[in-house]
């Protein structure tokens, strides 16, 4: 529910810049191939900073039933296509 506030909030107060279809990646789903959005360009993000080694349980739960929705009920028929192996 977070990332979504954030996207929503993103969306109203920057749209110009985070909406504009240039600037986001988007991908091809039939060929399984991700086209890079400009934003790529810009100049390296501030990487996040981790705050502690402790991950509460109850995240991690709610983690793991994301995961499970996601390759089962909630699967996509391209999305196996879209996981680049590294």
């Amino acid at each position: 529910m977070a990332s979504c506030v954030l996207h929503n909030f993103l969306r109203t107060k920057s749209s110009t810049f985070y909406t504009s279809a240039n600037h986001i990646d988007s991908e091809d789903t039939e060929s399984g191939n991700i086209i890079q959005g400009q934003w790529r360009q810009i100049g390296e993000m501030v990487p996040l900073q981790q705050s502690s080694s402790y991950t509460p349980q109850n995240a991690k739960l709610v983690r793991d039933k994301y995961k499970e929705y996601f390759n089962n009920e909630g699967k996509v028929s391209f999305q196996e296509k879209m996981i680049h192996h590294r």
